[in-house]
């Protein structure tokens, strides 16, 4: 899409909720995705208050 549409930037993180069930080669997965697309910008990502939509408080997420 980015590269259709010069105004996106492609991110990539791991959502928190899902950092239990990365895989073992997660990190060498993300490497590969920065490595293939330059502009792209990385970070931890959903600390937007989107807990209310899969049940979970935001205490749980602060612990």
């Amino acid at each position: 899409m980015s590269e259709r549409y010069p105004c996106i930037v492609p991110n990539f993180g791991l959502h928190p909720w899902f950092i239990t069930e990365r895989t073992p080669n997660w990190l060498k997965t993300l490497r590969g995705f920065l490595e293939s697309t330059l502009a792209a910008a990385v970070g931890e990502i959903g600390l937007d208050k989107g807990s209310t939509f899969c049940g979970m408080s935001l205490s749980i997420r602060r612990a």
